[in-house]
């Protein structure tokens, strides 16, 4: 999507890692104009999803498409109707974006500009990027939605620092709701969680600037339509830059669901050290327990991720002992007290954890990095594909280990599939500069969130047999 930032500003200034809770009903059908609904977005070749005349009522109606002598951008099915659908041809494919109307008892209303997509589940929204992903669904009596949302990112040319974005998409990649949050920072984790009775609440967990000078840790609650319903921040004073990087929803009563959200990252003190931070938020009663992890050697600590264990959690980050960096396992009971610590030697930093099976995860990091671990991060398996890869996410899909991150020697965003049984590495796809996120959409293809090769919000769609791009459907 190449076009001007037309964004809601909020009041919210925050970063990170977003937990969602619930999925919406929402479709591509929007207000476009005071007396027009329909999608902002159409796919070449393809019938339109609805447009409608809501405001006035006529007693003709007539629709057209702005067009030069010559140019043939596509037609109307009902082009005399009060509802009608658009089919976009090859041409107006190239012009990125077309402009069409409705004419009401033959008066002229204001001309509306759609987004045309190619065939191909390959999105671009503003510069920027994204760091997460997450499939959605509603199944409900008034919806039958699937998609997906994804966090991340803007930021502009000239702008000193980005500021959050958030996208929901169908399963067509059709935008169906998006927004910007003013401030520094950006969204790094998507979970969806359900909490029963409440409906829609997403979890923004991350950093904002507190002043010009400091970052501090923050979560947010946010109902469906993004906007803020609680705010959670570390009690204490903030010293110096301080983030929350990754967050997991854990049920600590099955017949609940999902009760809480134990979020990671850094804090620092104040001796400048900077050291793990843990925040723990329970989504009935909003109270929130925080930890600061002592005693991990070095100046600078931080962690990345967390995972549960049946005896508590595994987290992973980087530490920069004896002046190296050097990346490090830590586990914690259900308290969040440390209760061991494991050095990994052959990559600088972790960067994910992922539940593999029983007592059994996945960690990856820089350096091409792959470990299968223990749920006390006991080293069981590991390979080093390739000292150039930086990998950042992980699906396990089938017994299949997915990972996504970015080859540094080619610059761009990488899939790789591994065999957790034979320790085998297959390179399955190259799309965009750099993928972040990774989640297997509703309909059972994988999607992929990062950078553009371009640099812009990026997300696609691929089978998982081939890595190659889908079609839109």
């Amino acid at each position: 999507m190449f076009k001007e930032k037309k964004l809601i500003l909020l009041l919210l200034s925050l970063v990170t890692a977003i937990l969602i809770t619930g999925c919406s009903g929402d479709t591509s059908i929007v207000e476009l104009t005071k007396d027009v609904d329909g999608p902002s977005q159409v796919i070449v070749g393809e019938e339109s999803d609805e447009f409608t005349v809501t405001g006035k009522t006529g007693s003709t109606y007539y629709w057209e498409v702005k067009e030069l002598s010559g140019e043939n951008l596509g037609y109307f099915t009902n082009q005399t109707g009060s509802k009608t659908r658009f089919v976009a041809s090859t041409d107006a494919l190239e012009k990125d974006t077309i402009e069409i109307r409705a004419l009401i008892s033959n008066e002229p209303q204001e001309w509306i500009e759609i987004e045309v997509l190619g065939s191909k589940h390959e999105n671009k929204f503003y510069k920027g990027g994204f760091h997460s992903i997450v499939a959605t669904k509603d199944s409900s009596l008034t919806s039958d939605y699937k998609g997906y949302l994804a966090g991340g990112y803007i930021k502009d040319v000239g702008d000193l620092e980005p500021s959050p974005y958030i996208v929901k998409a169908d399963n067509r990649g059709l935008m169906i709701h998006e927004k910007e949050y003013e401030g520094d920072g950006r969204f790094y984790d998507i979970e969806d969680i359900v909490l029963t009775g409440v409906g829609d609440r997403y979890y923004v967990i991350g950093y904002r600037r507190l002043n010009r000078d400091y970052f501090e840790p923050y979560i947010a609650k946010l109902n469906k339509k993004f906007e803020k319903v609680e705010q959670y921040t570390y009690p204490k004073p903030i010293y110096g830059d301080s983030f929350l990087k990754g967050a997991i929803g854990i049920e600590e009563n099955v017949s609940m669901g999902i009760t809480h959200i134990v979020a990671a990252g850094s804090y620092q003190v104040e001796s400048g050290e900077v050291v793990p931070y843990l925040a723990k938020v329970d989504v009935e009663t909003n109270e929130m327990e925080t930890k600061i992890i002592p005693g991990i050697d070095g100046s600078y600590s931080s962690l990345s991720a967390i995972a549960e264990t049946s005896q508590g959690y595994l987290a992973v980050g980087e530490s920069d002992y004896a002046g190296t960096n050097r990346a490090f396992i830590i586990s914690l009971d259900s308290e969040l007290t440390q209760t061991g610590i494991v050095d990994i030697q052959d990559s600088q930093r972790l960067h994910q954890i992922k539940k593999v099976g029983d007592n059994r995860f996945v960690v990856v990091g820089e350096d091409g990095y792959v470990g299968i671990v223990d749920s006390k991060g006991s080293i069981l398996t590991k390979l080093n594909i390739d000292s150039n890869l930086s990998f950042r996410d992980i699906l396990v899909d089938n017994g299949d280990i997915i990972l996504v991150g970015q080859d540094r020697s080619s610059q761009e965003g990488v899939v790789y599939k591994v065999d957790e049984s034979t320790n085998n590495a297959t390179l399955l796809g190259s799309y965009g500069n750099y993928l972040h996120a990774i989640t297997k959409s509703t309909d059972g293809y994988y999607l992929l969130a990062g950078t553009s090769i371009d640099f812009y919000n990026y997300a696609v769609k691929i089978d998982p047999d081939t890595g190659q791009l889908v079609d839109r459907q």
